[in-house]
């Protein structure tokens, strides 16, 4: 089960991530994340305090989104250790500003 909830505040967007993002779920943030208006944005925090469990369909999410978003400064904050031991091992932790 994935739950997302995105907030806008000019040009910034916080995306609060809570559940799993996986095979079965990666679709809702894919299509939550196209709904956006991306003219404007310039900064994108993923908030994964609550997110417990990611796998490669969400990763190749994520680096779909930075794709989308060129010019943007993407930021992960509050993951859970086995999200960021997953950062680490595949070398997100040096393409996402970790927070």
């Amino acid at each position: 089960m994935l739950s997302i909830v995105v907030n806008e505040d000019k040009d910034r967007l916080k995306v609060t991530l809570v559940g799993e993002v996986d095979i079965y779920t990666v679709d809702m943030l894919k299509d939550k994340m196209d709904s956006v208006d991306s003219t404007e944005v310039r900064d994108i925090i993923f908030d994964m305090e609550k997110l417990d469990y990611i796998d490669s369909t969400g990763l190749g999410a994520l680096i779909g989104v930075k794709g989308k978003y060129p010019g943007s400064v993407i930021k992960v904050a509050n993951m859970k250790s086995n999200v960021a031991r997953l950062f680490d091992i595949t070398g997100l932790s040096k393409i996402f500003v970790i927070e």
